[in-house]
């Protein structure tokens, strides 16, 4: 049995009120809307693990740095 559901998707321009969804000035409100719940998601998740799990903060370079070197050194003598 197939269901359809009778809401369809609306784009930014149309939820924002603009007459036409072409043109310029629908494709900067589209691409800004893009970055903006991007920058928002970031943040969210960013705060998240400040509160959840402060031990993971940081760039976790020298944690990925370290085991990428022993796996080098051991292919340099491997092969």
């Amino acid at each position: 049995m197939i269901v359809y559901c009778s809401i369809q998707w609306n784009t930014w321009p149309e939820l924002f009120g603009m007459t036409y969804r072409t043109g310029a000035a629908a494709y900067i409100l589209s691409y800004l809307m893009y970055v903006v719940w991007a920058i928002v998601f970031a943040a969210l998740a960013s705060m998240m693990v400040r509160v959840f799990a402060p031990y993971a903060c940081g760039s976790g370079i020298p944690e990925v740095d370290s085991p990428s070197a022993y796996q080098m050194l051991y292919f340099c003598s491997v092969v």
